[in-house]
């Protein structure tokens, strides 16, 4: 019997990570490689970081929204291009002096998975502008849900 589906928790700190990985930008090898044949689906099933505390002195508008894309899918249209998104998220919480952006994902994107082997996944995240958000020094996390379409 082959495997329907597997659930990656995926971390810009695993043990498995590349070491030059940031919170808004990491990759993580597997340890093994994923076989996926046929047609397979990802969905994003949470999403986690730390934004770093707004400068005072800025004239810098917090960020609002997060998107979190991955080498994984297929590429939908964002923002004027195409690009690989598994989730888009929106944030408001001015006085959360921590920053913390922590989502279950209530209805998930369901997207074609592009490679049939995985071996690697690439996460990153940008904030509305299409930059680089500024976190601070913790982890980002997501958890995906890769399961073979019927």
């Amino acid at each position: 019997m082959t495997r329907q589906q597997y659930i990656l928790h995926l971390s810009s700190r695993d043990s498995g990570a590349i070491c030059s990985n940031t919170q808004s930008d990491f990759t993580v090898d597997l340890g093994k490689t994923l076989h996926l044949p046929g047609q397979w689906r990802v969905q994003l099933l949470s999403f986690r970081c730390h934004l770093a505390p707004k400068d005072e002195d800025s004239d810098e508008k917090p960020c609002k929204n997060l998107y979190v894309f991955s080498d994984l899918c297929e590429s939908s249209f964002v923002q004027d291009q195409y690009l690989p998104v598994l989730g888009n998220f929106y944030w408001n919480k001015n006085n959360d002096q921590k920053r913390t952006v922590e989502e279950i994902v209530q209805h998930p994107y369901s997207l074609a998975v592009v490679p049939h082997q995985l071996q690697r996944i690439r996460v990153y995240i940008r904030n509305e502008k299409m930059t680089l958000p500024s976190f601070a020094d913790q982890r980002s996390e997501v958890t995906l849900r890769l399961y073979k379409k019927d």
